[in-house]
């Protein structure tokens, strides 16, 4: 069961803060001039089962269901209306099926939501909670560290909102999967209650693969991590990095596949 992250780089933000992927020679948005059919085959020649989105608006969300399944969507509230983007979890109907899908939401900064989907694999027949993430930012060479640590805070109660929740929605999944933009790189996993830590002491996996996946600043800070629910849920995971255009995104697609054992 292959499972992705992939932050697609919201038009309006690529323009507000002059993202060069997403920008054509006079400034403006080059989404529907050729970015969004490098999304899609990216996106497409993934091979992927289950798709975790980041940065995906209104419009954008409806563009996807032209072409995948759309399992969740969820806009992160936000004093800019051009501006909302939120998270989404897509599948491929053919080996996937949708069980329940949810929004999660957030105590540490309200307006921030993530996308949940419980999906069968067809193959095995586990069922699989799909969380995707995109965790509030700070900037990361900020040298005071007090104000490093406040601004980290917002983000890291995000994360403990959606990981209790994920605990307690209805059902009964085999496993479950977090995946997305965390803002955070390798180099802090070392502090106490990191983002990433959390997930690990809570017994979560991931790879062991550095990847870089933001480009533009050579770091790793998009995250796939997993963890069984039950004995039929165990399984081992295999880093998955597809071919792809990087020139599509700021983000490149990164994620897992899992082997049920």
């Amino acid at each position: 069961m292959k499972i992705l992250t992939y932050n697609i780089l919201n038009p309006y933000h690529a323009v507000k803060w002059k993202t060069a992927e997403g920008l054509n020679q006079e400034g403006g948005d080059n989404w529907g001039a050729w970015r969004a059919e490098a999304v899609l085959a990216n996106l497409s020649g993934s091979g992927f089962d289950v798709a975790c989105l980041q940065e995906v608006n209104a419009t954008n969300a409806t563009w996807l269901k032209a072409h995948f399944s759309l399992a969740s969507h969820a806009l992160h509230e936000t004093d800019e209306p051009l501006g909302a983007h939120g998270t989404a979890v897509l599948y491929h109907p053919d080996r996937v099926e949708l069980v329940q899908a949810h929004r999660l939401s957030s105590q540490g900064s309200p307006e921030r939501v993530g996308a949940c989907a419980d999906l069968r694999d067809l193959a095995s027949g586990r069922v699989i909670r799909c969380v995707s993430v995109h965790l509030k930012g700070y900037n990361p060479y900020e040298e005071d560290i007090p104000t490093k640590r406040a601004s980290q805070q917002t983000g890291d109660l995000e994360l403990l909102s959606y990981l209790d929740q994920a605990r307690s929605l209805p059902g009964e999944p085999d496993g479950v999967a977090i995946l997305g933009d965390f803002n955070e790189d390798e180099h802090e996993m070392a502090r106490v209650r990191s983002r990433q830590a959390v997930l690990l002491e809570e017994g979560f996996e991931w790879d062991h693969v550095i990847d870089v996946t933001e480009t533009r600043t050579g770091r790793k800070i998009d995250w796939a991590l997993y963890k069984s629910l039950t004995a039929e849920g165990v399984a081992s995971l295999q880093h998955a990095r597809p071919e792809q255009r990087l020139e599509a995104s700021d983000h490149a697609l990164t994620g897992f596949s899992l082997t049920f054992r």
